[in-house]
């Protein structure tokens, strides 16, 4: 990936939450940033694997906050 292929955007999210990711990205040696960026990927690689993941109960059932 190149940087041209990259979206700069500010997230927003609750002080407890982002000291819990800190502290886990510091205890494996990675920015928060990247640590964030894994979990993404994680859930979207697992969401892949289930049929219709698009349709799946993250879309239009839950609310965002």
């Amino acid at each position: 990936m190149t940087k041209d292929e990259r979206i700069r955007f500010t997230l927003r999210m609750p002080v407890e939450l982002f000291n819990k990711v800190q502290k886990e990205a510091n205890k494996i040696g990675c920015s928060v940033n990247a640590m964030v960026l894994q979990i993404l990927w994680d859930w979207v690689k697992e969401n892949e694997k289930k049929e219709g993941w698009e349709n799946s109960e993250y879309r239009g059932k839950k609310k965002c906050s």
